[in-house]
C-alpha cells in the first residue's frame, strides 16, 4: 500500500511511525512545567532584588525604576521575548534569559509600591516606637510584608508563562528540536486535524488541565499567603 502523501509531513509523524500519543503527551510535561514554573523565578528575583532597593532608597532610584518599567510594559510581552529569543537563540536558556530580561518590571514595580506602603503603616511606626533596630524592623516586619504580594503574582504568573511556552513551542522556538513539548505536537498534528484529531486533541486538553490546575493552587495560596500578612 502507498503511504499518501500528507504522512510525510510532521503532521502525521506521530501516526506513521507509530508513536504513541499517550506517552508523548505525559513525557512532554516534563518541558513544559519546566518552561512553565521555574521561569517564574529569574523574573522573581530580580524584580524583588530591585523593588526593594528602590522602595528603600527612593529618590532618583525609585525614579528610574519607574522610567524602566513603564517603558517595558509598554510593550507586549511575547514580542519583547521572541525579540530576545532571536537575538540569543531559539532554545531553552534563551527562553529563561528572555523572561528574565522582561518580565521582572511588574514584581519590580509591586514590591516597591508595597515596601512604601509598609513604612508608613501603624505597626512599623510602633516597632520604631519601641526602639527597634532599622535591620530588624526591615527584615522582620516590612520585607515578609512586602513579598507576600509578588509570591502570589508569581503563583499567577506561572499560568501566563505556561501559555506564552505553549505558544513559542508551536512556532518551532523555546523547546529542542528533538523534545517532545505540547506546542509542537500540536502543530505537528494539525496538518492532520480531520484525519488524526487525537494528535492536537491531547496535548491541548492536557495543557488546558495544567493551567486550570495552576490557577486552581495560585488562587488557594494567594488567599492563604494574604490571611497570614
Amino acid at each position: 500500500m502507498s503511504v499518501p502523501s500528507q504522512w510525510s509531513s510532521l503532521g502525521g509523524c506521530s501516526r506513521r511511525l507509530g508513536r504513541d500519543v499517550l506517552s508523548r503527551v505525559i513525557y512532554a510535561a516534563r518541558i513544559d512545567l519546566e518552561m512553565g514554573v521555574l521561569a517564574v523565578v529569574p523574573p522573581f528575583t530580580i524584580g524583588c532584588l530591585i523593588g526593594v532597593a528602590a522602595g528603600a532608597a527612593g529618590g532618583i532610584l525609585g525614579a528610574l525604576v519607574d522610567c524602566v518599567t513603564d517603558i517595558l510594559e509598554a510593550f507586549p510581552r511575547v514580542v519583547l521575548v521572541l525579540a530576545v529569543m532571536a537575538a540569543l537563540g531559539a532554545d531553552l536558556g534563551s527562553f529563561f534569559t528572555a523572561l528574565a530580561l522582561v518580565a521582572w518590571p511588574g514584581y519590580a514595580r509591586l514590591t516597591r509600591e508595597e515596601w512604601r506602603r509598609m513604612k508608613k503603616s501603624a505597626f512599623v511606626a510602633t516597632a520604631w516606637g519601641l526602639g527597634f533596630g532599622a535591620p530588624r524592623i526591615y527584615l522582620q516586619h516590612i520585607l515578609p510584608n512586602t513579598l507576600t504580594p509578588a509570591i502570589a503574582c508569581a503563583l499567577s504568573d506561572t499560568v501566563r508563562i505556561l501559555l506564552l511556552a505553549l505558544s513559542i513551542g508551536y512556532f518551532g522556538i523555546g523547546a529542542p528540536a528533538a523534545s517532545v513539548e505540547w506546542g509542537s505536537m500540536i502543530a505537528e498534528g494539525q496538518a492532520l486535524l480531520p484525519e488524526a484529531w487525537w494528535i492536537c486533541l491531547f496535548p491541548g486538553l492536557a495543557a488546558v488541565l495544567l493551567a486550570l490546575g495552576l490557577t486552581w493552587l495560585a488562587d488557594g495560596a494567594a488567599a492563604r499567603l494574604q490571611a497570614r500578612s
